[in-house]
């Protein structure tokens, strides 16, 4: 893992959407996600003063406001812009502009190898209309809480001629100072369910699960577990860690699919050789004490995921029903 005691440099080029949530101070336990407190002062973003090398389809452009926030995980969330910018604006405006300004968002997180190593890079992009997510360029974090200042370093040339509209290509090469604006999710307390009974490893590294859901889709039933909260109508969107685990009437697990901003792409993989049993048990009283019962391993695309325990899901509505 790449150490946060020293940072010399990042470079980066992404483009992130504003995120249009309430701003709390982060408690950031080694697992787990983050707990929600009273927002931190939001009364003046950070100074100008970063030699970024910012360029937006290849013009520089002057950053005047860096905001950093996280979504409830170890990743970091980090908005720059053009224009003069608070924690207060960063909740209220969304992803609106003001007129004459260029904005961009990337995401910061300690990304996992297949071999179990970890180390921080830039996983997540949205310049205008365009979101790319993976192992998007090179970052070093040497003060990671999003309560206080936020310190990395960055290089990062992404170009996106795919992309619709402009702006296309995002470069930052440099020192990133950003004013910490807390905890920014639009999940609830009651969202949450800590999965004590369960125990998920990928690539050897323990992950704590908080977020459990169980839904009927045209895949057949599928398990939804993420290391932050989610919902049934949103799924595990913005978490460090996410898995859809298909179950077969035969008391297995059929099909994985591993995302979030930790790993470099989205993985899937059918479960054939390598075997997790999983026993549903459902009850008839709105879903109130169902179980999966898991336990085995599997590699999907390189990474080692071993579970063993009983996860209990929300139940949730079949997906046409919704």
């Amino acid at each position: 893992m790449m150490s946060r005691a020293s940072a010399r440099g990042l470079t980066v080029t992404l483009a992130l959407g504003l995120l249009a949530c309430d701003g709390q101070e982060v408690d950031r336990p080694a697992k787990g996600p983050a707990s929600a407190s009273p927002p931190p002062s939001a009364a003046v973003s950070a100074a100008p003063s970063n030699p970024l090398g910012a360029a937006v389809d290849d013009k520089p452009v002057v950053i005047r406001s860096i905001l950093a926030h996280s979504r409830g995980g170890r990743a970091l969330q980090l908005t720059f812009s053009t224009h003069e910018l608070n924690c207060q604006d960063l909740r209220r405006r969304g992803t609106l502009l003001e007129v004459g300004e260029t904005a961009f968002d990337i995401t910061l997180a300690e990304q996992l190898t297949p071999d179990g190593k970890q180390a921080w890079a830039v996983t997540r992009v949205r310049l205008g209309k365009t979101s790319r997510q993976g192992n998007l360029g090179e970052a070093t974090v040497s003060a990671d809480d999003p309560n206080k200042t936020v310190r990395a370093t960055v290089k990062l040339a992404l170009r996106n001629p795919a992309g619709r509209g402009t702006p296309r290509s995002l470069q930052l090469n440099g020192e990133v100072t950003a004013l910490g604006c807390g905890l920014m999710t639009g999940f609830q307390t009651s969202d949450a369910r800590y999965q004590k009974e369960l125990q998920v490893d990928l690539a050897g590294t323990r992950i704590a699960i908080h977020g459990a859901t169980l839904t009927q889709s045209a895949k057949g039933t599928v398990l939804r577990l993420s290391s932050e909260p989610h919902t049934c109508s949103t799924g595990p969107v913005g978490a460090d860690w996410a898995f859809a685990l298909t179950l077969s009437d035969q008391e297995a697990v059929t099909d994985a699919e591993l995302s979030g901003y930790r790993l470099p792409r989205r993985l899937q993989s059918s479960i054939d050789e390598e075997r997790i049993a999983a026993r549903l048990t459902t009850q008839s009283d709105g879903g109130i004490g169902t179980t999966v019962q898991l336990n085995g391993k599997a590699t999907i695309g390189g990474y080692l995921l071993e579970v063993n325990g009983t996860a209990r899901p929300k139940l949730c509505a079949p997906a046409n029903s919704r």
